[in-house]
């Protein structure tokens, strides 16, 4: 959901530089904002999951190395559209094809094949200042549908192949090398040698009362199509009580969240639950787990979050970064996000494992 200020190193250098002091901005005193670049578009995609998640590495390569770098988040796209569509060909369609997903598919991306900085592929067709995956998806769907159709006969190796030139000609081909500061480097080289995160280090954290507390499981949710099973499954409390010192001792983290309810507002910048569950004690465990069960709380949206926010009526806020672009809302394309609309709304977070262990 972020729009493109794609590549500018020297903008990223100065947006990354340091953590805000204590400030207020409308009714929010903001307690503490790490580092991070400014909010970008998606434009008209379903790719929230990559710009989130991309926002979220350029912090931690600020953080973990002092890097000021711009990555590609149309990168993620290119090559989780054609595995997504292959896993669907070969399950006959009985698999999740969409533009949606989350936080782990850009860390599977980043360990197959590497990232890239945003000026080495900007995915946008030449003359097109937004990103629009609209015209790009009905194809891919169309060639999805022919190939598991009833009668339909085995596709080729020609079929994969033309998926691949229908991308080229949307996304732009890939680059095979990526300048590094001893020259030329393969994408995956150059993610090891100068990004330089620690992929495995990063843990996503749920909290539903089954599967049992404490234990590893699987967020049943049509996104997660790689069907990851490593959730940290915790209760409420030890999620809420994990964000907030996360953010306190300098990591950022990322949402995935529920925006269908009637109080997330982008356009206002703010995110909030009716005045009952507003409330102190009003959303307990039971509470968030029904909304599960039920189908009210879906998984709709991917947000970086970088930081604490107080209202002026006590209430706490996350400050979280939107891919609605920096002209959305009253903050600079942020969204305040009130501390029960997480502990209702939030289905899982992304955070270096280091974080969770903080006292």
């Amino acid at each position: 959901m972020r729009m493109s200020c794609i590549g500018v190193l020297l903008l990223a250098a100065t947006a990354l530089d340091g953590q805000s002091a204590v400030r207020t901005v409308g009714p929010f005193a903001i307690e503490s904002e790490l580092p991070a670049l400014p909010c970008i578009s998606q434009g008209r995609t379903g790719t929230c999951w990559s710009f989130s998640t991309v926002s979220f590495l350029e912090s931690e390569a600020k953080r973990l190395h002092n890097l000021d770098i711009d990555l590609s988040e149309a990168w993620l796209a290119r090559h989780t559209y054609p595995e997504k569509l292959r896993r669907y060909v070969a399950a006959g369609g009985k698999a999740q094809f969409s533009e949606g997903g989350l936080s782990h598919d850009v860390l599977w991306v980043a360990r197959e094949h590497g990232l890239v900085p945003a000026a080495s592929f900007t995915g946008l067709r030449q003359g097109h200042p937004e990103h629009d995956h609209q015209e790009l998806f009905r194809i891919l769907e169309s060639l999805a549908k022919e190939a598991t159709r009833e009668g339909a006969p085995p596709v080729s190796a020609v079929f994969h192949r033309a998926v691949q030139a229908v991308l080229d000609a949307y996304l732009g081909v890939m680059p095979t090398e990526v300048s590094g500061p001893t020259g030329a480097l393969s994408p995956r080289a150059w993610t090891d040698q100068v990004l330089g995160l620690p992929l495995d280090a990063y843990v996503e954290v749920m909290s539903l009362g089954a599967p049992e507390v404490g234990t590893k499981a699987k967020l049943e949710v049509p996104d997660n199509w790689l069907g990851y099973d490593h959730y940290l499954n915790v209760a409420v409390e030890d999620f809420m009580g994990s964000l907030e010192r996360s953010l306190k001792a300098g990591y950022s983290v990322v949402f995935d969240l529920d925006v269908s309810e009637r109080g997330f507002r982008a356009k206002d910048g703010i995110a909030v639950l009716s005045d009952e569950l507003e409330k102190n004690g009003a959303v307990t465990q039971a509470v968030r787990d029904e909304g599960f069960r039920n189908g009210k709380t879906t998984d709709d949206h991917l947000m970086h979050v970088i930081g604490l926010a107080r209202h002026q009526d006590g209430r706490r806020f996350f400050v979280a970064k939107d891919s609605g672009g920096p002209n959305r809302g009253p903050f600079d394309g942020k969204v305040m996000i009130s501390e029960n609309y997480v502990r209702a709304k939030v289905l899982a977070f992304m955070v270096h494992g280091a974080a969770i262990s903080q006292p």
